[in-house]
């Protein structure tokens, strides 16, 4: 949930936004206004704050930031933030093999759950399941420029051969209490674009891409990815397409579950660029992806 979308916080009253313009609502109890009683209000504008997720992806893949504030610097310096998940993404190298690999990524949250981001945290490599010395629940630093990767944004850069470059991370601590995840139907995985960061093709909504979330529903279809990873597609009613399958895309490695199985799932909202003819420009989508944490 990106600057600009709603965002209840019941110790400085109630913070909302419409479109990209968020505001601040104090409110006392007295007239009754929708679901909340408000005598008096104030609105001034919230903006994303330097050292934040959501501010670091408010900019595009390699802007300047000294045009928005930062020090004179391209690269974005993170601090304590909250590992949510650790997993990989598939790459496809251009540069020699053409061929697909996975990519060992953690996720990082800002404490407030709006905004989450993806980390790059190794080299291309043949194995779906990474091996990271960092867990869920680590509190990291982060130093890296800003990407977009397969459509959805990231912290480091690939070359074409999926050789990591920029990137450092390490622990500086554990949270307090872990990061709890949101429920969410598979239609409101992602939400719409917004500025830089891209959503599912279609969705609208608060801008989810990088957040813990939980799902449930029943697998409508299993099949493999490019890299021979399995994939679970899971739909809820919501009967959005995931490109090869109706529902959300779920990497599941070792799974053993059949297709009509319910299931509960809590991992990262996440996206992918879907190209089902390549060269027959016209028919490419951004779907929904779970990656499990």
């Amino acid at each position: 949930m990106e600057p600009g979308n709603l965002v209840i916080d019941s110790t400085n009253g109630l913070h909302f936004a419409w479109s990209n313009n968020p505001h601040d609502l104090g409110w006392q109890s007295g007239q009754f206004l929708g679901y909340y009683w408000i005598d008096y209000y104030t609105t001034t504008p919230v903006q994303p704050q330097a050292g934040d997720i959501a501010a670091a992806k408010y900019w595009g893949d390699d802007a300047p930031l000294t045009e928005r504030g930062y020090p004179p610097s391209k690269i974005v310096d993170l601090y304590s933030k909250e590992v949510t998940a650790i997993g990989t993404f598939k790459f496809r190298i251009t540069g020699g093999s053409n061929s697909w690999k996975s990519v060992p990524c953690l996720y990082i949250q800002d404490s407030n759950r709006v905004s989450a981001i993806r980390v790059i945290a190794g080299d291309a490599q043949d194995s779906p399941i990474p091996s990271l010395s960092i867990a869920a629940g680590d509190l990291v630093n982060v130093s890296a420029p800003m990407s977009t990767i397969n459509g959805e944004r990231t912290l480091g850069y690939l070359t074409q051969d999926g050789i990591a470059h920029d990137v450092s991370f390490y622990k500086v601590g554990t949270a307090a209490a872990p990061t709890r995840p949101f429920f969410m139907n598979v239609k409101s995985l992602g939400g719409a674009a917004l500025g830089s960061t891209i959503g599912p093709t279609g969705a609208s909504g608060a801008n989810n891409v990088g957040l813990l979330v939980t799902i449930a529903g029943t697998v409508t279809s299993i099949s493999t990815d490019e890299r021979g990873v399995p994939v679970l597609y899971v739909d809820d009613g919501s009967n959005i397409s995931g490109g090869d399958g109706i529902g959300c895309k779920v990497y599941l490695p070792g799974s053993s579950l059949q297709q009509g199985d319910f299931l509960s799932i809590t991992g990262i909202s996440s996206l992918e660029y879907y190209d089902p003819t390549p060269g027959n420009p016209g028919d490419e989508s951004y779907i929904r992806v779970l990656i499990p944490r």
